[in-house]
């Protein structure tokens, strides 16, 4: 009896696992209205579809990849001291207690900030399925990790967000509260794009450069240079012993040495190639945010009527969609003649193909990459 329901428990949740999966590479197709889906739908299409999916699941893994190794990195700098002495190796227990108490606590925030965007771009897809799902993290959660996330280096001032990145991350954060709250519909996802895409660039912009200045630069360059300093370390005496025996008349233990100082070369290199490849996974997160950012904007244009900015009737509209107290939040049954509200048109439908188009070519090659660092790591 128990094996039967272990079964049927354990087919339930593929199930639930497959139509998790199916709704995540139909991100960006289920944009589109159901009627035009099933009469317009090719494999191209669905191809494209497939390319936005695996764009959101990069994001998510490249946001807790990066934002861990933050922490990480650290560490790993920190071990790269030369264990001589009782100062050196005290150095390096002093040094790691700094990476528990300042570089820990960053990581997490870090993520937090991270999955800002991932979640705006999971709740565009469940909003277009209709499927019901949660926020994960408060807005007031996320407002307390963007403040507090503050990171100095060795070699660098303190690393933090602008006012202005807080404040738009705790809108998108807002946004998606109501989002779930205000019992909103397939049809307001015109809303969702033009009314959040001022508060997607400034945010996505404040969260790349933070990602780009302090872990692909700051961070991981400090750690090039504990593994220069570390090997160096040896290689200097170890270098004045074979030249010393160059001419003498011990030729193999010249080339003992000789073969030892090539090894430590060898490693030194190997090492650094290890942090080179997290600066092309950092570097990849953040073009894959700049990317993203782009292609939201490219459809806020779309639904706006071509027009960068919104008119002075459009953006109090929005502001109805940012509101924090629960009894102002609007249940979205606006009149259909509301250009929020519209269903999608094939106009519309045929500028969001060439979107996503242009979105897949600059992302298909970045997430191969993406693949394939990940799969070298995992053979390290």
């Amino acid at each position: 009896m128990n094996h039967q329901f272990l079964a049927k428990d354990k087919i339930e949740k593929k199930k639930t696992l497959e139509k998790t999966t199916f709704l995540k590479i139909k991100i960006f197709l289920t944009l589109i209205p159901a009627s035009l889906v099933l009469s317009s739908c090719t494999s191209s299409d669905i191809k494209t579809a497939k390319g936005f999916g695996d764009a959101s699941n990069a994001l998510e893994q490249l946001n807790t990849a990066v934002a861990d190794d933050i922490y990480n990195s650290c560490t790993r700098s920190s071990t790269w001291l030369a264990l001589g002495t009782s100062e050196t190796r005290q150095n390096m227990r002093d040094a790691i207690k700094d990476c528990d108490t300042m570089f820990r606590p960053n990581s997490v925030r870090t993520k937090i900030a991270g999955e800002v965007i991932v979640e705006y771009v999971g709740a565009i897809g469940s909003l277009a399925t209709e499927d019901r799902n949660t926020v994960k993290t408060e807005f007031e959660e996320i407002g307390t990790a963007l403040q507090g996330l503050k990171v100095k280096t060795k070699n660098s001032p303190p690393f933090q967000f602008k006012q202005n990145t807080i404040d738009t991350g705790v809108n998108i954060a807002t946004f998606l509260t109501n989002l779930f709250l205000g019992n909103f519909r397939r049809k307001n996802l015109k809303a969702a794009i033009v009314c959040t895409d001022k508060d997607i660039q400034t945010y996505s912009a404040g969260l790349a450069s933070f990602i780009d200045e302090l872990y692909v630069k700051a961070l991981l360059d400090d750690e090039i240079d504990s593994i220069t300093r570390y090997f160096g370390a040896y290689r200097s005496p170890l270098t004045d012993k074979t030249n010393l025996l160059l001419n003498s008349d011990s030729p193999e233990v010249f080339t003992s040495l000789q073969d030892t100082q090539l090894k430590r070369d060898r490693d030194m290199q190997d090492e650094i190639s290890k942090v080179i490849s997290k600066k092309n996974t950092g570097a990849a997160y953040v073009t894959l945010i700049q990317t993203t950012a782009a292609a939201h904007a490219d459809l806020k244009r779309i639904f706006n009527d071509g027009k960068d900015n919104l008119s002075p009737e459009l953006t109090a509209k929005c502001n109805k969609y940012f509101a924090r107290n629960s009894s102002n939040i609007i249940t979205m049954k606006t009149p259909g003649t509301d250009s929020l509200n519209q269903e999608i048109s094939q106009s519309e439908l045929e500028q969001i193909r060439k979107v996503a188009k242009a979105y897949n070519s600059k992302v298909m090659p970045l997430l191969a990459h993406i693949k394939q660092q990940s799969s070298s790591t995992n053979q390290d």
